[in-house]
């Protein structure tokens, strides 16, 4: 380690010193003995520093070391074989270990090949020189990746009738694993609908287990070959197709729009639609409850105010391309928070007795002399 390196520096220079060997340095035409600080950073500097003594080391290249580049003859050279080979039996480990803790895994591979007597080298101006431990672990990092890479497209060569591929088009779509998917997914469509958004994922990874249980598979095209998916594209997959079914069945639902829904839109149209009539009705029922909710608690009401009124067979729709198609949650609490907004001042002149006893309610006790004043104004 690095901090217990001085310690070899001394042991080096008390060894040289030892034989009679000094480290000098010229000065003035003399040549002058060096203190032992300057001899220990020359140490340091040797092992350190780049050295021509260190490269002519490697003078014949050993059948048995790993070289670092590219082309055929490097990769078929038998150090490099040998490499591969090696790594196999590392594979299962490396791939099920943390990414944070595959640095230790990695070190002890190169252990294991620096206890062989196997090097790292790469070639400069003609010579091979031996690489240090950082680069020896990034190339180990990156012969896992290559391998990874080559292996998949070769599992999959052709695309079983079964898996889910990913992809546009009609030829996809009509592909039989999709349509199975389609299918499969209609049986967790009132589970997924029901689920806060905070706890879709967990259903979303059980989905997937279920499918992946029975042998199926998410595929992607790359040229020519079908590559598994990892399990983040998979979700997302399943999370769209959810989407898209039921933004299909929405659009298909509504051909013809029916008098008691409320339709989302300006326009003297919309506003004397039936629908909309009676939803400004419904809502002054709740005017007194709405004036006296704190603004921050008022979305539990808009909640229950649209519950009540999909538990009617009432839906908050708006036109696109011709067709009317059903909000989701959230518009339809925003309509109603709007409609609030918008006709306050009318219905607080009409509950303007209910809504002012409130306020008195809700005030500050009047100081003595204002209630001094106002007992003597009443006698």
């Amino acid at each position: 380690p690095q901090p217990q390196r001085r310690h070899l520096y001394s042991k080096i220079r008390n060894d040289l010193n030892g034989r009679g060997i000094r480290f000098l340095y010229e000065k003035e035409g003399k040549w002058i003995e060096c203190v032992d600080s300057m001899v220990d950073k020359k140490i340091e500097n040797f092992f350190t520093g780049k050295n021509r003594t260190l490269r002519n080391t490697i003078i014949h290249l050993p059948r048995h070391d790993i070289l670092l580049g590219a082309g055929r003859s490097i990769q078929n050279h038998p150090g490099n074989v040998f490499f591969r080979e090696f790594l196999e039996q590392y594979a299962e480990e490396y791939y099920e270990t943390p990414n944070v803790e595959r640095p230790h895994l990695v070190s002890k591979i190169r252990n294991d090949l620096n206890g062989r007597g196997i090097r790292f080298l790469y070639e400069k101006e003609g010579k091979w020189i031996e690489c240090s431990d950082s680069v020896a672990d990034k190339r180990i990092i990156t012969a896992f990746s290559t391998e990874t890479k080559r292996a998949q497209p070769d599992t999959i060569i052709n695309r079983p009738r079964h898996d889910i591929l990913l992809g546009p088009g009609e030829v996809i779509r009509d592909h039989p694993g999709n349509v199975f998917f389609r299918e499969f997914l209609k049986q967790y469509a009132e589970e997924y609908y029901e689920t806060p958004n905070v706890e879709r994922p967990h259903l979303v990874s059980k989905i997937r287990n279920d499918l992946n249980g029975r042998g199926i598979r998410f595929l992607y095209k790359k040229g020519v070959k079908w590559i598994e998916c990892i399990d983040s594209a998979a979700d997302k997959k399943i999370e769209n197709s959810f989407r898209a079914e039921r933004h299909r069945a929405q659009r298909d639902a509504i051909t013809n729009l029916p008098r008691h829904d409320i339709m989302l839109g300006t326009g003297r149209p919309n506003q004397n639609h039936p629908g909309n009539v009676f939803f400004r009705e419904f809502l002054k029922q709740h005017a007194e409850e709405y004036y006296e909710t704190p603004h921050f608690q008022r979305g539990p009401l808009y909640s229950k105010i649209r519950k009540d009124l999909n538990g009617r067979g009432i839906r908050f729709l708006y036109e696109k391309e011709g067709k009317w198609i059903e909000c989701i949650d959230s518009v339809a609490d925003k309509q109603i928070s709007q409609t609030f907004t918008s006709r306050r001042r009318q219905w607080k002149k009409e509950n303007s007795g209910r809504h002012n006893d409130y306020l008195l309610s809700q005030s500050r006790p009047l100081p003595s002399t204002a209630v001094a004043c106002l007992d003597t104004v009443e006698v």
